[in-house]
């Protein structure tokens, strides 16, 4: 985000955090305007929707913080050492492949799956897949761990923000 708003970051004193912010703001949008329309396909196949569906909201809105801090964090390393952007383009399909999304983790076998569980998107498509599929409420701990996993994200995001935003200008 701030290697492509590098003309407006040199031309506008704004604060440098609201461009990753409004970034994220229109992929949410993005995302929702999807979702509707794949509720609406969801009870149009006769698919029944619990009360349990409203939990999607806020797993929503703690994976976005998520992703956003993830994105911070790429997008302020990137600033200073270009390869980040590269690198990322290279693990995140791995990453997509490690992530259990169109497949369950019960296919892997039981001596393999902890490795699956370190990856921390694991835990969100989890609870995603509770409410979505099973049509259950999140377990606590699967909750518990998003939270944890969030939080713990955008506090490193927030300090890897802070301690290189001051050098933004000069590194563009």
């Amino acid at each position: 985000t701030f290697i492509r708003n590098t003309q407006l970051l040199k031309s506008f004193n704004v604060n440098k955090i609201l461009y990753p912010v409004s970034e994220q703001g229109a992929e949410l949008v993005s995302f929702l305007s999807g979702f509707v329309l794949f509720a609406c396909l969801m009870v149009y196949l006769g698919m029944s929707i619990s009360f349990s569906f409203l939990w999607i909201i806020p797993i929503t809105l703690l994976f976005t913080v998520f992703c956003f801090s993830v994105g911070l964090i790429l997008g302020s390393l990137n600033v200073y050492f270009r390869d980040v952007g590269i690198l990322w383009n290279t693990l995140n399909p791995a990453l997509f492949y490690l992530s259990p999304i169109v497949y369950s983790i019960d296919i892997i076998p039981v001596e393999y799956q902890l490795y699956f569980k370190l990856n921390p998107i694991y835990h969100f498509l989890n609870v995603i897949r509770n409410v979505l599929y099973d049509g259950t409420f999140p377990s606590f701990n699967s909750l518990m761990y998003c939270i944890v996993i969030t939080l713990t994200t955008l506090l490193f995001a927030l300090f890897i923000y802070k301690k290189t935003r001051n050098g933004f200008i000069s590194n563009l």
